[in-house]
């Protein structure tokens, strides 16, 4: 059976779960039966010295971009 769906994407310092869970996204799209999709937005587990730095920048950032500096070339955010 299709069902409508709905994409979330996170903010700055957010994860899927404040939407999802915390918000009680999940329980509402279940009883209107709405798929969800909220993928983790930032970046994880490449390794990239200075990432864990920031909260504003690194794997803390929902940027929806590719990264342009070679240091985060693996960053591809956009694409």
């Amino acid at each position: 059976k299709k069902v409508p769906v709905l994409y979330y994407l996170s903010g700055l310092t957010c994860t899927d779960e404040n939407f999802i869970q915390k918000a009680g996204a999940q329980r509402k799209a279940a009883e209107m039966g709405i798929a969800l999709v909220a993928p983790d937005t930032s970046p994880r587990g490449l390794g990239v010295d200075g990432e864990s730095e920031s909260w504003d920048f690194g794997v803390g950032a929902g940027f929806y971009v590719n990264a342009t500096v070679d240091k985060w070339k693996n960053w591809r955010m956009y694409d």
